[in-house]
């Protein structure tokens, strides 16, 4: 059975940000060449879900050796089903490249991501009605207004089994109805982010131009600057868009201004779920503080440079400026939340992180 489709809602939010004025300089520091593909087998579709025509999909992230081989893969997101993430990291290993180069020498690159669908069939074949029954008791509970069911409906079709692409995308999306019918900003933007864009079968244009707006509202909201950014290169890139980019390109302004501004960028994490929590960065310099729970490691990935450290309470790092694309991954235990604290650029230095 299908669902009828989701309802395209763009909003537009009241929340400022301060502007201001800024110079922008660049240098020539080095000529970087990016990694080349070379061999990239995809993974093999896990028999066990082959045979119960089971669907998913997984977003991972790796690094390119300066040999050309890959390392340190880890999942970033995914359907759910460990079969799947595993045979994801094992395809991923075997890739080759030519390696990514700066001023002639082979480097390591950092920063690399990619989506793997396991699709059975190219035709959307919509959902079972087992799936269909939970979601319509979640979506009435949801329009009732009557959260603490719409809570356990959601939970049971998180629960569920999802055996299809469609189950997997309107969870996710109802999921994000909920959040944003209780004011979860962070849950809203944490379901819609586990919606992947690239199967068509199931996302139609107006569904992926409705999620990429308000993960960009939400990115803004949230302070998430950088992954803010991202988002609004992938709006441009749509026709359905264009209409809206005038007003999204004064956000996108905003942002860019209070980056450069000497005001400090507070973002609260929190690790749920998954034994990680990301933030792409917008400033070279930064801190985690009010730590709840514990964090033990935070992985660095740049796009020429990894590094992992541990980490400590009020800890600082200052991340030179040649090392371009940076993303954290923090590591901790369930439900840690802190609080990390991104400084002015011209409180920064370039000399080391520390």
């Amino acid at each position: 059975m299908k669902l009828t489709s989701y309802s395209l809602i763009l909003f537009f939010s009241s929340y400022l940000l301060p502007i201001t004025s800024f110079a922008e300089t660049s240098q020539h520091l080095s000529t970087i060449t990016d990694a080349k593909a070379g061999k990239r087998d995809g993974p093999l579709y896990p028999s066990n879900l082959a045979r119960s025509h089971i669907e998913g999909w997984t977003q991972a992230s790796y690094i390119v050796e300066p040999d050309g081989s890959v390392s340190n893969v880890i999942i970033t997101n995914s359907s759910g089903y460990k079969s799947f993430e595993r045979a994801t990291i094992k395809a991923i290993k075997t890739w080759k490249f030519t390696p990514a180069q700066e001023n002639g020498k082979a480097i390591q690159q950092c920063h690399n991501n990619v989506q793997m669908d396991f699709i059975m069939s190219d035709k959307d074949e919509g959902v079972s009605r087992k799936f269909l029954r939970k979601y319509i008791k979640a979506k009435k509970a949801l329009e009732a207004k009557d959260f603490k069911s719409a809570q356990a409906q959601l939970v049971k079709l998180e629960n569920h089994k999802q055996s299809r692409l469609a189950e997997n995308f309107h969870s996710k999306l109802l999921q994000a109805d909920y959040a944003k019918a209780i004011d979860d900003k962070s849950m809203q933007l944490s379901a819609l982010s586990s919606i992947g864009l690239t199967r068509s079968k199931i996302i139609s244009p107006e569904q992926e131009l409705s999620i990429l707006h308000q993960k960009f509202i939400l990115s803004a909201q949230l302070n998430h600057y950088k992954s803010a950014l991202s988002t609004y290169s992938k709006l441009e890139k749509l026709e359905l868009a264009k209409p809206y980019m005038p007003k999204l390109s004064k956000v996108k302004q905003q942002i860019k201004a209070f980056i450069e501004s000497d005001k400090e960028i507070v973002i609260q994490g929190n690790i749920k779920e998954k034994y990680f929590w990301h933030h792409s960065l917008a400033r070279n310099k930064f801190t985690l503080t009010n730590i709840k729970g514990s964090l033990n490691k935070l992985d660095v990935r740049c796009a020429n440079k990894r590094h992992v450290y541990s980490v400590e309470e009020d800890n600082t790092w200052n991340i030179p400026s040649s090392w371009k694309g940076c993303s954290l991954y923090i590591y901790g235990d369930d439900n840690t939340q802190f609080t990390l604290i991104e400084h002015p650029p011209k409180t920064q230095t370039t000399a080391a992180i520390y």
